[in-house]
């Protein structure tokens, strides 16, 4: 003798959250040790100079442990890198570097990912302070 089993649908419940708050600036390491800067969507509609498709520089001072990001002067041809779209990050950009490029001694983060500070330079630049890292 068969039995008929029912079934009850289960109601569908969205809950309205605000967005998540992003760092301006976030640093991290993939597991092969490329280094990965996140910049908040905020953070590009405040810096012009560094929005998604420019062309940026990166500098990095062993003895001030930062890292510069500056847009290029004009006749600067060499070592630009481009700011990218940050994929499943909605107006978030990206830059990468490969580890093969990176210093020796650079700070890494305890992390995967950290928030870093940075401090607005001239040009446009910004300078991210990686001393609290180390």
């Amino acid at each position: 003798m068969s039995t008929t089993t029912t079934y009850s649908l289960l109601p569908v419940t969205r809950i309205a959250t605000t967005p998540r708050a992003h760092a301006d600036v976030t640093l991290g390491f993939s597991k092969r040790g490329d280094l990965s800067l996140i910049f908040s969507p905020a953070f590009l509609a405040e810096h012009a100079a560094l929005g998604i498709g420019s062309k940026v520089l990166i500098a990095y001072s062993a003895e001030a442990k930062k890292l510069l990001i500056a847009p290029p002067s004009a006749e600067q041809k060499e070592h630009l890198r481009t700011v990218r779209k940050r994929v499943g990050f909605p107006g978030a950009g990206c830059v990468v570097v490969s580890a093969r490029n990176l210093p020796e001694g650079m700070p890494h983060p305890e992390k995967q990912r950290e928030p870093v500070l940075w401090e607005p330079e001239e040009n446009g630049a910004v300078a991210l302070d990686l001393s609290r890292l180390a």
